[in-house]
């Protein structure tokens, strides 16, 4: 059987962006065959920065050709100071200082920490819910396993 359109790389036999492809300016992220004009239409990645497809959702009725297509992209960035983080549980802050390296402390056998938090800012902000990821991330990492959330459902 003859093909009518080679597909780009990184798509999918459906004509759309596989999960986990690396995309750049005006990389394909979908295809589609408009019937109307008996030809193919690719739409394209307008994002000017480098990023990968975290997730796509599909949404249309049953047996008919998909309505929307929602393609959500992760884009990897170092912080800068003023940035903004916030944990599962909605507790928030602030990026204040990056300090170099030879600068931080240290361990004896060399292992520097990858954040330094104030304490004083969990007694009084702090909610359950971050108490237990608080707890349940520390024991992961000292065991090496990876931290499941949807362990904790029933806290």
């Amino acid at each position: 059987m003859q093909k009518l359109f080679e597909l780009p790389q990184g798509m999918e036999s459906d004509g759309i962006i596989r999960v986990g492809a690396k995309l750049k300016k005006l990389s394909p992220l979908l295809v589609v065959y408009e019937v109307a004009k008996k030809s193919f239409k690719t739409f394209h990645n307008k994002e000017s920065e480098p990023c990968s497809v975290e997730g796509v959702i599909v949404t249309g009725g049953e047996g008919k050709s998909a309505e929307k297509v929602l393609v959500k992209l992760r884009f990897d960035r170092r912080p800068v100071i003023g940035d903004k983080f916030s944990s599962r549980h909605g507790q928030k802050g602030v990026l204040s200082m990056l300090w170099p390296k030879v600068d931080m402390p240290f361990t004896e056998t060399g292992m520097t920490p990858d954040v330094i938090i104030n304490p004083n800012a969990f007694p009084s902000r702090m909610t359950i819910g971050m108490l237990i990821e608080s707890m349940a991330a520390k024991s992961a990492a000292l065991d090496g396993q990876p931290f499941e959330y949807e362990s904790f459902e029933a806290y």
